[in-house]
């Protein structure tokens, strides 16, 4: 941006009156008279002020006269009113000269240089400057400082720009020389790498740029202060991709302010850059957002660049009559705002190396409006040839019209033949709407359905399948189906080819009850009559619930033989414990072999033993019988113990069974105290505690495993 609002700058100084011993306009008394100033309406209070004002003044009161004004004329300085605010600012400072307040004399001054800045007076707007500063020098020095600097701005104005830079850094050397000035350091700097820029110094302006923006961060935190002057440098690099970027992350801060100036000179930049890349869509919008700024509130030099870019882009585009227009209203910007204004200022104080540089801009000017009007000379030389050829032009007209008239009757022809073949498809249309209303009476569920699974019509049957509320048009079926159905819809309907038909079998729950529906679904979304996805239901539901009828019968069945197997398993569990018993028959029998004995009593052992043989084959049968039908029980006492003999797996099976130890003794053949005993080393195998029985250890560690390894599975 070509200068910062002066809204902030203003409420820099604002910021620096309250933190120095320099006493700003006081409006206390003037508050004092009226305590509900702030509560009334704009008009009332300009009127209130006036009112008090020319009391003052019949009283003499001097100070309150000048407040009076001051504010007033503050109040149409807000409002772009220049003329009144200039009015009550000369009140004010005549005031101020009669009460002998220098303070009062510098402010009215300095409010007086600024309006005759924004009405382009620049001789009126450098001596009240100069006069301001004479004033705050005596007495505020920052300001004193703020009104060099303002000064600077009259002269970078003008093109003046080696005298703006001294004004420029005599400014920030003030500033710079007291710690609580740091606020005013961005601004100077940006005005330092302005004039750089100006100057071609594009190495010295990047530098200043990032001073005025590191100072902004700092002081007020905002990182994006120096982005608009690095956009304007990789633009003259070419670098418009880098320059846009730099852009974007001010637009919106500078929208945010409402103020015309910051915006419109972000605008000349987007102008700029979309007319070097010749994007003419981006260009117009950012010219329409110019144009109104500029035309609000704008200073000579944006003016002149936008009627200078408006040229340019018109004469890119070959419309040179718009494109003389704005270079012509370029060139009287700059006559009107340098010359007729400023010209005088120029000879006085400016150097001659800076008159030159204001006199070779208006001469590029007036030598771009005059390669316009050549070439426009040119096209209207061109046009007047074409007019010669007028005549064979209408040659071409009478042909093109005898053409038209023979296309009109071919035409004409074609629609004939067009209405009948529309007659006949609208008797082929309201043949499928009566094929459609059969379908819709069907006892058979039957939809019409838009590809989101919307309804467009469906028949009694299919809503008493589904549940539908007819009345409502925002369901859908897909909020009637689970979630695999909502799947196989939602493919079928994306992948199915127009007029073509697939069949599925859909089955869910609803309301506690299955349904089961062999769906086909047909496209006819291309057909005009439909629009959409059909339908076509068989309801097997009955023979679904049939055969579900017939398969829970079938698993009770299968159920009750597993039932009358393990009853089975049981007793052959029993008979094989019969067989164990007599284990203590055969071991009294081999005691009473030991003696000497006869050849048969030798064949009748070997039976004997061969019979214990086939015990222990029993018992290993038993074993892998009875881990089967408890769900893996031995297997997961192996795994858990795996040094487990098949003595002691069998005491883990007397004690599963709820065998007591004399029934076991009796079993094995033992004593009570044996079986004790051998449950007690049992224990102190496995590590169990005194208080653990291997009952409650079988019950709540085995079997809960081997209950959840059950679930999992």
């Amino acid at each position: 941006m070509k200068r910062l609002i002066p809204t902030l700058i203003w409420g820099l100084s604002c910021f620096y009156f309250n933190s120095t011993n320099a006493q700003s306009p006081g409006f206390e008394k003037l508050f004092h008279q009226f305590p509900n100033y702030n509560s009334l309406p704009k008009e009332t209070q300009l009127q209130k002020i006036d009112l008090l004002v020319s009391a003052a003044i019949r009283k003499k009161d001097w100070d309150l006269a000048f407040n009076g004004n001051y504010l007033n004329g503050t109040c149409y300085l807000s409002q772009n009113k220049n003329d009144l605010a200039k009015k009550y600012f000369q009140h004010a400072r005549i005031y101020a000269k009669k009460c002998s307040k220098i303070n009062y004399q510098a402010w009215a001054n300095e409010r007086l240089a600024l309006i005759y800045s924004k009405k382009g007076i620049i001789d009126s707007t450098v001596s009240h400057y100069l006069r301001a500063m004479a004033l705050f020098k005596k007495f505020d020095t920052y300001n004193y400082a703020h009104a060099i600097n303002n000064l600077g701005e009259t002269y970078f104005k003008l093109g003046a720009y080696k005298t703006a830079l001294n004004y420029y850094t005599h400014a920030l050397e003030i500033k710079k020389s007291n710690k609580k000035w740091e606020s005013g350091w961005a601004y100077a700097y940006w005005n330092m790498a302005e004039v750089y820029y100006e100057l071609k110094e594009t190495d010295s302006a990047w530098h200043y740029y990032e001073k005025a923006s590191e100072s902004a961060l700092k002081i007020r935190a905002i990182s994006y202060y120096a982005n608009e002057g690095f956009a304007r440098i990789n633009m003259d690099r070419g670098n418009y991709s880098r320059a846009l970027k730099e852009l974007s992350e001010i637009k919106k801060w500078y929208f945010e302010t409402q103020n015309p100036l910051w915006i419109a000179d972000m605008g000349l930049l987007y102008m700029e850059i979309y007319h070097k890349r010749n994007e003419q869509k981006p260009f117009r919008h950012w010219s329409e957002v110019v144009k109104k700024c500029i035309h609000r509130e704008y200073i000579p030099e944006q003016k002149r660049k936008f009627y200078h870019l408006m040229a340019s882009h018109f004469r890119s585009v070959n419309n040179l009559d718009s494109a003389v227009y704005y270079q012509e209203e370029a060139l009287k910007a700059w006559e009107e705002n340098y010359i007729k204004h400023g010209l005088t200022s120029i000879n006085q104080l400016a150097q001659s190396q800076e008159q030159m540089i204001v006199a070779n801009n208006l001469l590029r000017s007036q030598q771009d409006l005059q390669k316009i009007k050549l070439d426009h000379e040119q096209v209207t030389s061109r046009n007047l040839r074409l007019a010669h050829r007028n005549s064979v032009l209408w040659i071409f007209i009478v042909l093109t019209l005898i053409v038209l008239i023979l296309a009109g009757i071919f035409s004409w022809i074609t629609m004939r033949l067009r209405n009948k073949t529309h007659t006949a498809n609208k008797r082929l249309i309201e043949k499928e709407e009566r094929i459609r209303e059969t379908q819709m009476l069907n006892p058979q569920p039957f939809a019409v359905v838009k590809r989101n699974g919307g309804f467009l019509s469906c028949n009694q049957a299919f809503i008493e399948l589904f549940g539908i509320d007819p009345n409502d048009q925002a369901q859908t079926l897909p909020a009637f189906l689970p979630t695999n159905l909502q799947t196989t819809f939602s493919e079928i309907v994306t992948a199915l080819p127009p007029f073509k038909k697939q069949t599925s079998l859909w089955i869910w729950e609803n309301r506690g009850e299955k349904f089961a529906v062999q769906f086909s679904i047909i496209n006819l979304t291309e057909d005009p009559t439909v629009n959409g996805f059909i339908l076509e239901g068989i309801n097997q539901t009955t023979e679904y619930r049939r055969q579900m009828q017939e398969t829970k019968k079938t698993e009770q069945e299968l159920a009750e033989k597993e039932a009358q197997l393990a009853d089975l398993s049981l007793e052959t569990a029993i008979s094989q414990l019969e067989l164990e018993s007599n284990r203590k028959v055969l071991s009294s029998l081999k005691e009473k072999l030991i003696s000497p004995y006869s050849y048969n009593q030798a064949v009748e052992i070997k039976q004997l033993l061969l019979q214990e043989k086939n015990q222990e084959k029993f018992w290993k049968n038993y074993i892998t019988h009875y881990n089967r039908a408890n769900k893996g029980l031995i297997d997961l006492l192996l795994e858990k113990h795996p040094s487990l003999t098949q003595n002691e797996l069998k005491h883990f099976l007397y004690i599963d069974m709820q065998l007591s130890n004399k029934e076991v003794s009796q079993l094995l053949g033992i004593t009570d105290e044996s079986v004790k005993k051998a449950r007690q080393r049992l224990k102190k195998k496995l590590g169990l505690s005194t208080e653990t029985t291997l009952k409650s250890y079988l019950n709540e560690m085995v079997h809960a495993s081997v209950s959840k390894k059950h679930k999992n599975s």
